[in-house]
């Protein structure tokens, strides 16, 4: 289990509504060592959804369900994995840009995550999906990434990420 002084929780980005945050870590037995080792990204004008992949015990992965529904993939979305293990054998996701739109008043749906990308000390990501909106960046220096939270809705109208010291 992960050490609770060593965490940071990241900004809550998106809607008061996007639902309740469902957590990688009550789902895949997180330890220090853990590490993130791919991510499927699924979008389309947005992003529609998100899953990491975490290596725990060295070569054993294991999947979390961060934010995939039944609804998250149709003919319309493009679904993408980007893999950090072939980056090298220690890059770790160090910071993230989100791209955040609004959406008209005259509709109710709130703000909408349309892009994002994922850096490492060496390497960055593709952008994923688009960059239309505001740039939010995540970054604290000494942490990197160590997993997920997203609401229950597809497309993504909300997304924490947490990290841990390096």
């Amino acid at each position: 289990k992960l050490d609770v002084s060593t965490i940071k929780f990241g900004r809550i980005h998106g809607d008061d509504d996007g639902g309740l945050l469902k957590d990688d870590s009550t789902f895949v037995p997180l330890k220090i060592s853990s590490y993130i080792s791919s991510i499927k990204i699924v979008t389309s004008r947005q992003l529609q959804s998100l899953q990491f992949f975490y290596s725990v015990d060295g070569d054993k992965i294991s999947a979390g369900i961060s934010s995939f529904t039944k609804n998250s993939i149709n003919a319309n979305h493009n679904s993408t994995i980007f893999n950090l293990t072939q980056l090298g054998p220690n890059e770790r996701i160090n910071r993230v840009h989100l791209y955040i739109r609004p959406s008209p008043t005259s509709f109710k749906i709130g703000h909408r995550i349309c892009g994002i990308q994922f850096y490492t000390p060496n390497h960055a990501s593709p952008l994923y999906g688009q960059k239309y909106g505001q740039l939010s960046i995540e970054e604290y220096p000494g942490f990197v990434l160590a997993y997920l939270r997203t609401g229950e809705q597809d497309p993504i109208r909300r997304i924490q990420f947490v990290w841990y010291k390096s």
